[in-house]
């Protein structure tokens, strides 16, 4: 197994899923759940996936409003 620049994948290597959130779910004052969709299409048919129940302290913000990393 791969990723999508051609490097090989093992059990215990960090990883990184570009996604766009989609939906925010109701949460504290600080943290929530989140909705999200990868940017990456899978192979072969470069379709998209969506999953949810990740926190948001769990996610680290790269672009969007206010931030701009390129990732």
């Amino acid at each position: 197994m791969h990723d999508v620049n051609g490097t090989q994948l093992h059990v215990g290597d960090n990883v990184l899923i570009p996604a766009r959130i989609t939906q925010l779910c109701e949460g504290t004052e600080d943290f929530c759940n989140v909705t999200v969709e990868t940017t990456l299409g899978r192979r072969p048919d470069f379709a998209t996936e969506c999953f949810s129940a990740v926190n948001t302290a769990q996610l680290v913000k790269v672009s969007g409003h206010g931030v701009q990393l390129g990732v």
